[in-house]
């Protein structure tokens, strides 16, 4: 929807003071200086981004599990403590699935489950699972068999850049930050391939619950 509001002075500094001039100013030049508009901007940007949470969210949780199940397939229900895959990870990911494992722990005791572990690990934890020496230690061949519906034309270290590229636009979503000049249909899109390559049933419905193009056609004016 627009956002016709305009403010009174006393309001609009009082919004530029409370949410940062440098975040509002963000939107100044594309709003050709106008501090209205670039504030109505701002707030359509927010309102874009609401737009991706649900494909960000639905693609996420699609490609943590799929890799799960794959890792579960390798190594057991107990992946996650199993040394054949733990002492492989650079230490900076064997501490992220170390802190991962012990907050669970502590909310759920002797009922941590490898779900409990899955949910609380970071994206980053997931994307790396794609890189190049896990392709060549971890899956060891069988990495294409978690992208199930995978094209026989596209290489591993595409699904890689792919889905980091995927993880980059999550993290500007999440973070509230400006998306619109961001090429986000093509983001939507690169989304959208890599829930395919997993279950198009899922894509499907994350195209009934999201819709950037009509957001997109709503940008404020003058």
């Amino acid at each position: 929807m627009q956002y016709p509001f305009s403010c009174t002075p006393g309001t609009l500094q009082a919004l530029y003071s409370t949410l940062s001039q440098a975040r509002i100013g963000r939107y100044l030049p594309t709003a050709g200086g106008d501090s209205q508009l670039a504030l109505r901007t701002y707030l359509w940007n927010a309102r874009l981004c609401q737009e991706f949470y649900a494909p960000t969210q639905l693609a996420e949780v699609a490609l943590r599990n799929t890799l799960a199940k794959g890792l579960e397939r390798r190594f057991g229900s107990d992946w996650h403590n199993t040394p054949g895959l733990v002492a492989g990870l650079p230490d900076m990911h064997k501490r992220k699935l170390r802190k991962a494992i012990d907050e669970e722990f502590k909310l759920h005791g002797t009922n941590l489950t490898a779900g409990h572990v899955v949910s609380a690990l970071p994206l980053g934890f997931w994307v790396h699972m794609l890189s190049a020496t896990p392709r060549k230690i971890v899956w060891k061949g069988s990495f294409a068999a978690q992208f199930p519906h995978l094209p026989v034309n596209v290489q591993e270290q595409d699904v890689h850049l792919k889905v980091d590229k995927f993880r980059k636009f999550r993290n500007r979503v999440a973070h509230h930050n400006a998306i619109f000049d961001k090429k986000p249909m093509k983001q939507l899109q690169n989304i959208q391939d890599i829930v395919s390559w997993i279950c198009p049933d899922t894509l499907w419905l994350m195209k009934q619950v999201s819709n950037p193009a009509l957001v997109i056609s709503q940008r404020p004016v003058i």
